[in-house]
């Protein structure tokens, strides 16, 4: 508050802080105490009262966007085999239908049919592009 208060009374505001807390109210007198430089007068006027926008980060080289297609005639579950090999459920893929994931270099995934039978399993390898589709075939069915 102390800034705004300073800032605001330089530009010939008046400014009266409605504070019934004598803390607050000696801080608000305290906004005097110093001056803000030119710089900082100037960075202060050329906000424009938005956020500004977030940094975009740069994109993992490994990412991978992924479309699984059920070419078969049963519904499929999904399931990304994690680093202690366990497998973590991701969805399921219904009769001629497909699932879009994000995923990265080196995860596998493994398909079971809904008695849990294993179906079928895609590695995703970055050297095949940024965007892939795997298809899992009625042979694998």
């Amino acid at each position: 508050a102390q800034i705004v208060i300073n800032w605001a009374t330089r530009h010939g505001v008046a400014v009266i802080p409605a504070s019934t807390n004598p803390t607050r109210q000696e801080s608000n007198l305290n906004s005097f105490d110093f001056d803000l430089t030119e710089k900082e007068m100037l960075l202060i006027d050329s906000l424009d009262g938005k956020p500004p926008p977030p940094t975009k980060s740069p994109e993992d080289p490994n990412k991978v966007s992924v479309v699984f297609q059920n070419q078969g005639h049963l519904k499929l579950k999904s399931y990304w085999i994690g680093s202690s090999n366990e497998e973590v459920h991701v969805g399921e893929i219904g009769a001629k239908d497909s699932m879009v994931l994000d995923s990265f270099h080196g995860h596998t995934f493994i398909f079971r049919n809904e008695g849990g039978e294993f179906v079928g399993q895609h590695t995703i390898n970055k050297d095949h592009g940024s965007m892939q589709q795997h298809l899992v075939a009625d042979s694998e069915l």
